[in-house]
C-alpha cells in the first residue's frame, strides 16, 4: 500500500470514490475506462493510489469522477455520514463541524461561522455569503 499523504478532504473524497465504486460494482479498470471516455487519462494504479490516500485528487479528476458516478462534486467532497448532526466531520482548513453545517457551506447556502440553529443565524451575513458564492445569473431577490 502506498504511504498516506492525504489530508482530511482527500480522505473524504477517497472514501466516497471507494463507496460509489462499490455501489456501482465497478472495478478500478472500469472507472479508468469511463474517465478516459470523458477525456481524463488515469491508470487503475493511480486510481488505487487515490482511493488509498497515497495521491491527492486534482480538481479535474474530481469533476470527472463525479460525472462518471452521476453525482455532484460536492458529494465527493462531503464526508459521508448517516446523520446530519453526528459525528462532527473534518475537512482541510475547516474546523470540525456538524455534517449539516459543512454541507450547507459546501453548497453555498450558509457560511461556516454561522450557528447551526436557524433562529440564531444572521440573515444579512447569509445573504452576503450567498451573493459571493453564486454567479450573477443565480442572484435573486430572496429573503432569508
Amino acid at each position: 500500500m502506498p504511504p498516506r499523504r492525504a489530508g482530511a478532504t482527500t480522505e473524504a473524497v477517497a472514501a466516497n470514490i471507494a463507496r460509489l465504486r462499490a455501489t456501482y460494482k465497478m472495478s478500478l479498470k472500469d472507472l479508468a475506462n469511463d474517465l478516459a471516455e470523458r477525456g481524463l487519462s488515469i491508470t487503475p494504479q493511480s486510481l488505487f493510489s487515490l482511493e488509498k490516500g497515497g495521491t491527492a485528487i486534482t480538481v479535474d479528476q474530481l469533476t470527472s469522477v463525479a460525472a462518471v458516478f452521476s453525482v455532484s462534486p460536492v458529494s465527493l467532497l462531503m464526508p459521508w455520514t448517516d446523520d446530519a448532526w453526528e459525528p462532527q466531520v473534518d475537512l482541510a482548513g475547516v474546523p470540525n463541524e456538524y455534517p449539516r453545517v459543512v454541507h450547507d457551506w459546501l453548497v453555498g447556502d450558509v457560511p461556516l461561522e454561522q450557528p447551526p440553529m436557524l433562529e440564531q443565524q444572521n440573515p444579512e451575513v447569509i445573504l452576503a455569503f450567498r451573493n459571493r458564492c453564486r454567479p450573477p445569473w443565480m442572484a435573486r431577490a430572496e429573503k432569508y
